[in-house]
């Protein structure tokens, strides 16, 4: 399972800025519960567990990236 912000900002109404700004602020379980729920509407027969492990994964790449 691989998580594309892509897709789940076409498909739902993810705030690709307001994701952005939570992780400049540092307040990464934020940023991560804002990329999980819109990852429940774009993929909802994901396994749940599963998807936020993802969603947390590709939460801190991103922040380490901008580090």
């Amino acid at each position: 399972m691989s998580i594309s912000i892509d897709t789940i900002a076409q498909v739902t109404d993810f705030d690709l800025l307001k994701y952005l700004s939570y992780l400049h602020q540092g307040r990464l379980r934020t940023a991560t519960l804002l990329l999980y729920l819109a990852s429940l509407k774009a993929f909802p027969h994901w396994n749940r567990d599963r998807l936020y492990d993802d969603c947390y994964r590709k939460t801190i790449f991103i922040y380490l990236t901008f580090l």
